[in-house]
């Protein structure tokens, strides 16, 4: 036991005071010592013994002199002082010199210098530290890291060898270098692409997968396991083909948990192979800290620098039905012509008027298409002819001179695909001995009534076949004409009041083959056109036409490069196509954050917009003032970092580092204290866009969309807000159309819309 001698009295010279210190090392090594003595005046000398023991069989004596005015008649009062402080190493690899042990929280390593020539080690490197004052334990640390024994130094010296041995966390290391396999099951097999013919109810579901496994499995790839002391905050969450859609193919687990729970502001610390996932401002375990656990080296500073002005948050799209546009008829400008555009199956028609003319259209609409279509044509007709060399003229009024009618059929597994389309043209005949009669002729939506008609002159149809190939494009178009080309009529060259009626004689049919083929970027046609053609006849002797006769076979063929693409079809599936995919961003404008400091944050799996507010709230709150302190401490604790301190230091340990030799040992930490956050998530502030509505209606000049304003109570609020348009066709009502907010025109669509 170490003593202290206090001398009382005045100086005075008269005798000598012997001091004996003893110390013993901690290791084989020399021991440095220190001893500093003071002394009033040089009259008595003092003599100071200290020996340190260098092993069991050598002991070292060091003398020091020092001189003091002392009267050995006087008392001496002795003070009992504190036990020398040992500190003992102890490795798996052998006599240690010196440590030095580092932890940024996701990554750790140690060296060691160990007494000798040693060889590299495989599998673990380990210390233990071993603190104690005389027979007193003040605690342990135990270590163990994987070596590395690629990385080594042997250094020879005159009076030995040493060797310093590298180890760190592998599994740790590896999550930033590990390249992830695709863990995504739909980018390994996609779900196959549905049969158009198959109802939506027996067709597969799109594939999902949890979040959290995905992260799980992406540390597990690096030989680590990921836990959550305080909850799951993204429990729950999915990926979810054709929606929410993500990768991990060549990221690192790093990089995914970067993507996922580090846009929290959530970090990890290690434990050989344990990952704990912390939220900012927690740790998983707890320690008190007195002022006689720190040395007096503490450095505490503010930090408030990166507190940001500008919060962003984007989530995953928010899927919603297309809103019914029927029932926003009511303040729609042109209701009926919208109407009609837009309702699924109707009958309707329109009236038309001109001098001396009217004109019926109607329309017939089924699931969504026009099937059937009628135009009835009520004019005057006037007839002259030249009878008996006198100019005779009869005129009839409000009579029948045209009605078309056609037909339109499409592939029920591909609703926009017209497949057949049959034309009816009807006609009259109009003389001067004609006998209107009172006839009725009708069509989608209205009938004529007693219309009048002429001589009935018989039927001329047009039937367009298409097909379609898998992809998309017309392949083939067959066109089937019938024309009536010639009339007979009883006693032709009699008077007008002699003639019979007008008849339909002679008709012409033929048919037009024409095939599409796409050819090195291009597409190339090809067309057949076979049927009936009038030519004369002549007699072979008098060489004078004597008749028309008909001829058959191919009439004209061809082929040649297309300016553009035949017409092509979409295939709208009806299981998809009703939905309408929202973006979801959130803005908080931070009054008291530092001007120039953004903050931009992207949680994709995410689909619920109430569950982006909260989330919102928790990146606020991890993005406020912190309190960062740097402290040495008196003795080794196992304070590493996730550890949360409170007392004299408070705060979660970010970083340790402990170094040891000559027998002492030195541990250092970096803690931080998160302050209050910058407040919870003000009302949602929209941002400038991109936006995606869906067209409502045309207006000169752009379209009216439904711009999803918010969501209360779970259910969306909608603003009519007019977007302009360039170009020449404006999209439909229905579709989805893509805007921004330009600072000089207001609200201007991309250029991006379809249904």
């Amino acid at each position: 036991m170490p003593v202290i001698v206090i001398s009382a009295g005045d100086s005075n010279p008269g005798g000598t005071v012997t001091v004996r210190h003893a110390a013993q090392a901690t290791s084989t090594q020399v021991a440095s010592v220190v001893h500093v003595a003071r002394a009033t005046s040089a009259s008595t000398t003092v003599e100071v013994r200290h020996v340190a023991l260098r092993s069991a069989s050598v002991t070292t004596e060091l003398r020091h002199r020092a001189t003091a005015n002392l009267n050995p008649a006087w008392p001496l009062a002795v003070r009992a002082g504190r036990p020398p402080r040992r500190t003992v190493l102890t490795s798996n690899g052998g006599q240690v010199i010196s440590a030095d042990y580092q932890h940024s929280g996701t990554r750790e390593s140690m060296t060691l210098t160990l007494a000798g020539i040693v060889q590299p080690l495989t599998g673990q490197l380990s210390l233990g530290i071993s603190e104690s004052e005389g027979t007193r334990s003040l605690g342990t640390l135990s270590l163990s890291l994987d070596a590395d024994p690629t990385q080594f130094e042997h250094k020879q010296t005159s009076t030995g060898g040493t060797t310093a041995l590298y180890s760190y966390n592998k599994a740790a290391a590896r999550l930033g270098s590990v390249r992830l396999p695709e863990l995504i099951p739909w980018k390994l097999s996609p779900t196959p692409l549905p049969d158009r013919r198959v109802p939506c109810s027996a067709r597969p579901k799109p594939q999902t997968i949890g979040v959290s496994g995905v992260v799980q499995a992406a540390f597990q790839a690096a030989g680590m396991s990921l836990t959550f002391p305080h909850g799951d905050p993204l429990a729950g969450e999915t990926w979810k083909e054709g929606e929410r859609d993500y990768s991990t193919k060549d990221k690192t687990p790093d990089s995914v948990f970067a993507d996922t729970y580090g846009q929290l502001s959530y970090t990890y610390v290690v434990r050989r192979t344990i990952a704990y996932a912390l939220p900012a401002g927690q740790g998983f375990s707890t320690a008190s800290v007195v002022a006689t656990d720190l040395t007096g080296d503490l450095t505490i500073r503010g930090e408030a620098a990166n507190t940001p002005s500008k919060v962003t948050l984007a989530g995953g799209p928010l899927v919603l039905d297309k809103p019914d546009i029927i029932q926003l008829l009511s303040v729609a400008p042109d209701a009926e012509s919208l109407s009609h555009e837009l309702v699924r199956d109707a009958e309707w028609y329109k009236t038309e008027t001109g001098p001396g003319s009217e004109i019926t259209r109607g329309f017939r609409k089924s699931a969504g298409k026009i099937t059937h279509t009628a135009e009835l044509t009520v004019s005057d007709v006037t007839v002259q002819e030249q009878v008996n060399g006198v100019q005779v003229e009869r005129t009839f009024s409000r009579v029948v001179t045209g009605f078309v009618e056609t037909i339109n059929e499409y592939d029920p597994t591909c609703t926009d695909a017209l497949i057949r389309q049959t034309t009816t043209h009807k006609s009259w005949g109009y003389g001067l001995n004609t006998v209107v009669t009172s006839g009725s002729l009708s069509g989608p939506g209205f009938s004529s009534g007693l219309a009048q008609l002429g001589d009935p002159l018989g039927d001329e149809t047009q039937i367009v076949t298409s097909t379609f190939s898998e992809q998309g494009w017309l392949s083939h178009r067959s066109t089937e004409t019938t024309k009536l080309v010639t009339l007979q009529q009883a006693n032709a060259e009699g008077q007008p009041d002699q003639r019979g009626a007008l008849q339909a004689y002679e008709y012409v049919s033929q048919t037009l083959s024409e095939s599409f083929q796409p050819s090195d970027g291009s597409w190339y046609r090809t067309w057949t056109q076979t049927g009936g053609q009038r030519l004369p006849v002549y007699d072979a002797d008098s060489k004078e036409a004597a008749r028309l006769g008909a001829r058959g076979g191919v009439v004209t063929s061809g082929g040649g490069p297309m300016d553009s693409a035949p017409e092509q079809v979409r295939c709208p599936d009806p299981c998809t196509d009703n939905k309408i995919f929202y973006p979801q961003v959130l803005v908080s404008n931070l009054p008291d954050g530092r001007e120039g400091q953004e903050v931009s944050r992207t949680l994709g799996m995410v689909a619920e917009s109430s569950a982006l507010t909260s989330y919102l709230n928790t990146i606020l709150a991890s993005l406020g003032a912190t309190v960062a302190s740097d402290a040495t401490l008196s003795q080794v604790r196992d304070w590493r970092p996730g550890v949360e301190l409170a007392g004299a230091v408070t705060g979660i340990v970010e970083s340790y580092s402990l170094k040891a030799e000559k027998g002492m040992a030195t541990a250092s930490i970096s803690v931080r204290e998160q302050l209050a956050g910058i407040g919870s998530a003000p009302a949602a502030e929209e941002s400038d866009g991109p936006y995606r509505d869906q067209v409502l209606w045309r207006l000169p000049g752009g379209v009216v969309v439904n711009h999803l304003q918010d969501i209360e109570d779970g259910s969306p609020v909608f603003k009519r807000i007019f977007v302009r348009v360039s170009g020449a066709v404006l999209p439909n009502p229905g579709d989805e159309l893509e805007w921004m907010q330009d600072s000089k025109f207001g609200p201007t669509a991309t250029g991006n819309y379809g249904n």
